[in-house]
């Protein structure tokens, strides 16, 4: 029986972007933004107990951290569906011990100070070393084989619990994909697996979460009239449609205690 739902990624998934962006301020909202996320509605749909990690500014690095350190206190892994948005773009994270926490990096904008996490405070402090150890003790290739490893056995090790572990927003992590002597993706992924980005009434398909929400109008940026291509709080509606969808293809409802 499911009983819980675990939700990992990014911008594109955690719903308090829509309060950092601004969304909720001029929509005169109150609640946090994860309230209007499409983890939350899944979790009410399916009467399921969310664990919503998703993070604006993650990285795929933070999210298998995350998930292993929840993994951690689970008894019954099989009672989970995981549920990972990619995050697109090079990013990674850093453990700084001077506030004992880890601060998002990306490391190709290293020289823009803005860190909403820690309001720049930790990131000033320690911006010279932080600098410097990538420009002399990081790799672009490496960090990716090293990531995306790390990441495949992390899939792995939750395979042997269950096949109820769902990819969205994936065409950059499988295009990008490092060459490796051991094809993680072939032994251990299905079609079952990759939830496809196809907006449920138009029919298009798309890539990236970020080019359905600016081509379909559901973006934080077609309220606030500038460029932002986050999903609003219909843009979230939609990507619940879309992975309920997917659910129902592949997960039988008597797998569920309840549905809403």
């Amino acid at each position: 029986m499911i009983k819980k739902i675990y939700v990992n990624g990014c911008s594109w998934t955690d719903g308090d972007t829509m309060v950092v962006n601004g969304l909720f301020d001029k929509l005169e909202i109150k609640e946090r933004g994860k309230a209007y996320s499409y983890p939350k509605l899944l979790a009410n749909h399916y009467n399921l107990i969310l664990n919503d990690d998703s993070r604006y500014g993650g990285s795929l690095n933070r999210i298998t951290r995350k998930t292993w350190r929840y993994l951690q206190l689970q008894k019954n892994i099989s009672e989970i569906i995981f549920l990972i948005e990619i995050p697109n773009g090079t990013r990674d994270e850093i453990f700084c011990v001077d506030n004992n926490d880890y601060l998002n990096i990306t490391p190709s904008d290293l020289d823009i100070t803005d860190d909403r996490e820690k309001e720049n405070v930790y990131w000033n402090r320690n911006k010279k070393k932080i600098i410097e150890y990538y420009e002399n003790f990081w790799d672009y290739d490496e960090f990716n084989l090293k990531q995306w490893i790390d990441f495949m056995c992390l899939i792995l090790f939750i395979k042997q619990h269950t096949d109820n572990i769902f990819l969205i927003n994936y065409s950059h992590f499988i295009n990008g994909k490092p060459r490796s002597p051991i094809d993680f993706e072939k032994i251990s992924l299905s079609s079952k697996n990759f939830i496809d980005i196809i907006h449920p009434e138009t029919g298009k398909k798309y890539d990236l979460i970020e080019h359905m929400c600016d081509e379909e109008k559901i973006s934080i940026g077609d309220i606030l009239g500038f460029i932002d291509t986050h999903p609003n709080i219909e843009g979230h509606q939609v990507l619940f449609k879309i992975i309920s969808d997917h659910f129902s293809r592949w997960i039988n409802k008597g797998q569920f205690q309840k549905l809403l």
